[in-house]
């Protein structure tokens, strides 16, 4: 026969094996986006801002600028 689980059961066991698996994660999803991958042979070397990312931040600044400058 069949077992049941309650709800916050399953969710312990998700937690514990998203705590279990580092690399899972919309942090370091979010961190992959924004930096450039971190280097296996220098783990403690600081990561870069993706190239294509500091232009779009800045475009996306200028564009809220012209908004709220011709709005308000």
């Amino acid at each position: 026969m069949a077992r049941t689980f309650s709800q916050q059961e399953v969710r312990s066991w998700v937690k514990d094996y998203l705590k279990r698996r580092p690399e899972l994660g919309l942090g370091k999803a979010s961190l992959l986006v924004v930096f450039e991958p971190p280097n296996p042979f220098e783990p403690g070397a600081r990561r870069r801002p993706r190239k294509g990312f500091v232009p779009a931040v800045l475009w996306l600044l200028a564009l809220v600028g012209v908004f709220v400058y011709f709005n308000l």
